[in-house]
């Protein structure tokens, strides 16, 4: 089972089951390896079950925009 940090994205969408933004922690950037400082995230369902999610991941924070989470969740129905 994956490991993830509880501020990324990825993380509320398997807590909650609905697409999510967040500003990871600067340890969870550290954890990631990379200088990601936010992500976006939306759930993929199939047959009304959470299988996976698909998300997306900024070093500048203000790039991470409401309307690329509105897409993403687009994405993620296909």
């Amino acid at each position: 089972e994956l490991s993830l940090a509880p501020s990324w994205a990825l993380a509320k969408v398997r807590r909650v089951g609905r697409a999510a933004r967040s500003e990871l922690t600067v340890a969870d950037a550290r954890r990631a390896g990379a200088p990601l400082r936010a992500s976006l995230a939306a759930p993929i369902r199939v047959a009304g079950d959470l299988w996976g999610a698909v998300a997306v991941a900024f070093v500048d924070p203000a790039a991470a925009h409401e309307k690329t989470l509105g897409q993403l969740e687009r994405v993620a129905e296909l």
